[in-house]
C-alpha cells in the first residue's frame, strides 16, 4: 500500500470519526461535569468547535509519520485557506450582538406586516426571508443569524423534538436556495484594508521605507508584503490586513494593483524629523 493510499484511507476514516465525535459531544460534556479525575480531558472533547481541529491534527501526525514532516508541511503550505477564513470571519461578525439585535428588530418589523399570529409570523420570516438573504449577506451569515434567532425563540423550549428537526431541515434547504440566488442578487465585491505606512522616521527614511512597501503592494505580492515588514525594508502597521485583502482579491479574480497616492504627515505639519507615511492603492480586475 502506497503512502498516498494510506493517507486517503486515514483521512476518510478520521472524517467519519469526527462526525461521530460531533454527535457524542453531549456525552463528553456530561462526563466532564462529573468532575472526575479526567474531567479536563472530557471537557476538551466536549468543545464542539474544536472537534474537526482535533482530528485534523491527528491526520497531520499520520501524514508526517507516513511521508515525513517536510512532505506534510509542504502539503499544508500548498492549501488555500482564504475561503474558510472568510467564512469564519463572516460567521463571527454575524453572531455579534449588534448584528443579531438589528436583524431581530427587522424580523419583527416584517412579521408585523403578516396577517397571522405574531409567533407564527416571526417563525415564517426567520425560515424564509433570513435564509433567502444569503444571496446578499452570504450563506454562512444567513445560516448563523437564522440559527441564533431560532435558538432564542424556539429551540430553548423543552420538547417538540420532531418540530425542531423539521425546522432545521427547512432552514438548510432555504439557505441553499438563497445561495443559488447569489449570482443574481449579490452586489460587486468591495474590500477595504486600512493601514498607515512607516511611523516616526525622518522624511528621507520614511520615503525609502514606504516606497519599498508600496512596490510590493503594486506587484500584487502579499507574501512579499509580509516579508518586507519582517525584514525591516518597509513597514505597514496593518500589514496583515493588506496581505489578507490581496490574497482574497487575487482569489476573486483581481489581477492588478494601482498605487493612487503617497504622502507623509510632513505635507500637513511641515515637521520632517518624525513623520507617518500614508498610501492609497486600488486593486483591480482588468481584461
Amino acid at each position: 500500500m502506497t503512502d498516498s493510499v494510506l493517507i486517503q484511507i486515514a483521512a476518510t476514516t478520521l472524517l467519519g470519526v469526527a462526525v461521530l465525535h460531533t454527535f457524542c459531544v453531549p456525552v463528553f460534556a456530561r462526563l466532564a461535569h462529573r468532575n472526575g479525575p479526567h474531567a479536563g480531558f472530557w471537557h476538551a472533547l466536549s468543545e464542539v468547535e474544536a472537534v474537526f481541529g482535533i482530528w485534523s491534527f491527528v491526520l497531520l501526525v499520520i501524514m508526517s509519520l507516513a511521508s515525513g514532516v517536510p512532505a506534510a508541511t509542504a502539503y499544508m503550505d500548498s492549501r488555500n485557506f482564504t475561503e474558510p477564513l472568510f467564512v469564519f470571519a463572516i460567521m463571527v461578525v454575524a453572531a455579534s450582538r449588534p448584528i443579531t439585535e438589528l436583524v431581530g428588530i427587522l424580523v419583527r418589523a416584517v412579521a408585523r406586516l403578516l396577517p397571522v399570529k405574531r409567533q407564527l409570523a416571526i417563525y415564517f420570516v426567520v425560515l424564509t426571508v433570513v435564509p433567502m438573504a444569503g444571496s446578499l449577506v452570504t450563506e454562512p451569515a444567513a445560516m448563523t443569524l437564522a440559527a441564533l434567532l431560532l435558538r432564542d425563540g424556539y429551540f430553548r423550549r423543552p420538547g417538540h423534538v420532531r418540530f425542531k428537526y423539521m425546522t432545521l431541515a427547512v432552514l438548510l434547504v432555504n439557505v441553499s436556495i438563497g445561495g443559488v440566488l447569489t449570482a443574481y442578487a449579490a452586489p460587486p465585491v468591495l474590500m477595504v484594508a486600512s493601514t498607515d505606512l512607516s511611523h516616526f522616521y525622518n522624511q528621507k527614511t520614511a520615503e525609502a521605507l514606504d516606497t519599498e512597501m508600496l512596490k510590493q503592494i503594486e506587484a500584487f505580492n502579499p507574501e512579499a508584503v509580509i516579508e518586507t515588514e519582517l525584514s525591516g525594508r518597509g513597514y505597514a502597521c496593518g500589514v496583515a490586513a493588506v496581505a489578507s485583502m490581496l490574497w482574497a482579491a487575487r482569489d476573486l479574480g483581481a489581477n492588478r494593483v494601482q498605487i493612487l497616492h503617497h504622502s507623509t504627515s510632513a505635507d500637513e505639519t511641515g515637521d520632517t524629523d518624525s513623520v507617518v507615511g500614508y498610501g492609497a492603492a486600488a486593486v483591480l480586475k482588468t481584461g
